[in-house]
């Protein structure tokens, strides 16, 4: 890769052009400029999608070698049914979002 970006430093730039979290931040910024709410009213998602994103790194810590067997299912779990929990995600933003620009 040009300029030594690796293909993870690549990856975690191209976390912010997926469909899903820009239509996740659209409806929470949305949300907060409807209800006239400071920008601190964020934190508590903020907070939760880093709990979501860490969520693998804790079971790890937490459960040790048990978490070795568990965490490969979890993802081919979520491999397979990936785009079932992203069409409800979507539909779910959709709706906040709408239901903010119609107030």
């Amino acid at each position: 890769m040009p300029h030594g970006l690796s293909l993870r430093g690549l990856g975690f730039l191209l976390l912010g052009f997926f469909p899903t979290n820009l239509l996740t931040s659209v409806a929470v910024g949305s949300y907060l400029a409807a209800n006239d709410a400071p920008w601190v009213d964020a934190l508590p998602f903020v907070f939760l999608t880093l709990s979501v994103l860490a969520l693998p790194a804790l079971v790890l810590l937490s459960f040790g070698q048990r978490a070795e067997a568990i965490l490969p299912r979890a993802r081919n779990w979520m491999t397979t049914n990936a785009w079932v929990v992203n069409e409800v995600v979507i539909v779910f933003f959709i709706g906040l979002s709408l239901s903010n620009l119609l107030k």
